[in-house]
């Protein structure tokens, strides 16, 4: 039993692997170079914490350090494991230390599992595990993980790589990254899709299982995910292949940039500008609401809280009191609420705050001055409000709390899926909800607040009588636009585009010019 976590897993935890689950801990008997490339709900994690537990168990003085990008999944690694520990009286009596910030484990033996986090700051490229040593080096979601956060992690294995293993998990992301070379290191010159199972190579033994490989997967389970995902993710997250790569949406560098260490502040004591953004979802999540603060003193728009309404009976009508009472505490000058499902929740809002509350169709079209020709220009909402929170990233004019791992896992994995005919975006359309408040909030500063934000400049018309070309009446051109707009200019010259109420519309914009 205690040369096999296998059995080993059986007597202490009750725990039975899955066949696949055998196949990778029967594989770190005689490969020190593991890859787990798995798909969502496979039990990758658990397959990883009982190898951990039954090594440091089984060896005197070793040490099991775990690496990970955040702190949520090295948080989640040691949760399971201390689930496992405690199904055992044996195991739980050997855990002499139990520490959680960071988290550590220390056995009787003087074996160790120890937690890392890697890549929480820009440049950082996993500074808090340089000088560490380890026997077994476990990488989470290594896919998640900058090439220098690997190159610093996987340096521990220096001392002795006849010795000392590696295990490296993931589900893919798409990326071009270390982990997709060493994945596609074990699949020969030819690079093909492999078959489930075990692929070996020079120096890498990979362990490929898509989330079709569990025990209760079926057409029912693939119809259901085939809604749930579009078809890259579909490909990435249950597939477990590699596909084509996504294009993120923001520089994984500007956003651990904006990463600081603050908690929420529930009671804001100073005065600052602040708005409010919500987005609603009744079904797949709850909704989600983000109040974001300009400070002047550093020139920052910091994310001052966050709070998910979680689904009911009454999740939208919840919400409203929730957002009434967030008014009445932080005092915002505006929220900016998705309109696409929240309709109704929209007005009773305007009823009870009045015009601060805008709801905003993320399908609609804004208008900006072009910075170069300096006219008018109409813009797809969801393009801007996205490339206006890259922008403010890429300025480093943000900041995140580092303990909101929903809203920095959302950000991170924010991506382009594909284009329209006619050139326009179309973004991650699940697990963005958190985002898409933040980035509307964001949008209120731009629109309403543009001296704040200086990003789009205001419509600015002259007050000085200027002599122009004239044209004689017989060139004059009316028509209507697309939109119902009264357009009235010289045959083929340009002339300005009047609105409604610009020349009172229709037959009476032509008798007030022929007035004129």
């Amino acid at each position: 039993m205690l040369l096999d976590p296998i059995k080993f897993a059986r007597a202490h935890f009750d725990w039975e692997a899955r066949w696949y689950q055998k196949m990778i801990l029967h594989g770190t008997l005689k490969h020190n170079r593991i890859l787990a490339r798995w798909g969502r709900r496979t039990g990758k994690t658990e397959a990883l914490c009982v190898h951990c537990l039954w090594y440091a168990f089984t060896h005197e003085n070793a040490v099991c350090l775990v690496a990970a990008p955040y702190e949520a999944q090295v948080r989640l690694v040691f949760k399971k494991a201390r689930e496992f520990a405690k199904k055992s009286s044996i195991i739980q009596s050997c855990i002499v230390v139990d520490r959680r910030h960071p988290e550590y484990l220390e056995f009787s033996n003087g074996s160790v599992i120890t937690g890392f986090t890697a890549g929480t700051k820009a440049g950082s490229d996993a500074g808090s595990a340089r000088g560490q040593r380890a026997d077994w080096l476990y990488l989470d979601e290594m896919d998640y993980l900058s090439e220098g956060d690997v190159v610093t992690l996987t340096a521990i294995a220096a001392e002795d790589s006849a010795r000392i293993g590696i295990w490296a998990s993931s589900t893919p992301t798409g990326r071009r990254s270390m982990f997709f070379d060493w994945c596609m290191s074990t699949q020969g010159p030819t690079k093909l899709i492999v078959p489930p199972g075990e692929h070996q190579g020079p120096i890498w033994t990979q362990y490929y299982f898509p989330t079709t490989v569990i025990p209760n997967w079926g057409p029912e389970s693939e119809a259901e995910y085939r809604v749930m995902y579009h078809d890259i993710a579909y490909t990435h997250e249950i597939l477990a292949d590699f596909g084509e790569e996504m294009i993120g949406v923001f520089n994984k560098a500007d956003v651990d940039a904006a990463l600081q260490d603050y908690q929420y502040d529930r009671s804001p004591k100073h005065h600052a500008v602040r708005t409010i953004g919500v987005d609603w979802d009744k079904y797949s999540s709850g909704s989600q609401i983000v109040v974001v603060e300009y400070d002047e003193d550093i020139n920052k728009y910091k994310v001052l809280y966050r709070i998910e309404i979680p689904r009911s009976e009454r999740t939208l009508s919840n919400a409203v009191k929730t957002i009434v009472g967030l008014d009445a505490k932080y005092n915002p000058t505006h929220i900016y609420v998705d309109r696409g499902y929240g309709e109704m929740q929209v007005e009773a809002l305007t009823e009870k705050l009045g015009k601060k509350v805008r709801g905003v169709s993320l399908s609609e079209k804004i208008d900006v001055v072009d910075p170069v020709t300096k006219l008018l220009d109409k813009k797809h909402i969801k393009p801007f409000m996205v490339n206006n929170a890259q922008l403010l990233f890429e300025r480093g004019l943000i900041w995140l709390s580092k303990h909101d791992d929903l809203l920095l896992h959302q950000i991170l994995d924010y991506q382009v899926v594909r284009q329209t005919a006619l050139g326009q975006p179309v973004f991650t359309s699940e697990n963005e909800h958190a985002l898409d408040a933040m980035m509307l909030a964001l949008l209120a500063f731009t629109i309403e607040h543009r001296d704040i934000a200086n990003i789009i400049k205001r419509v600015e018309y002259t007050r000085t009588p200027a002599i122009l070309d004239t044209v004689p009446f017989h060139q004059i051109d009316v028509r209507r636009d697309e939109e119902q707009h009264i357009v009235v200019g010289p045959v083929s010259r340009g002339m300005p585009t009047w609105g409604p109420r610009g020349m009172g519309g229709g037959k009476r914009a032509l008798s007030r010019r022929r007035s004129l």
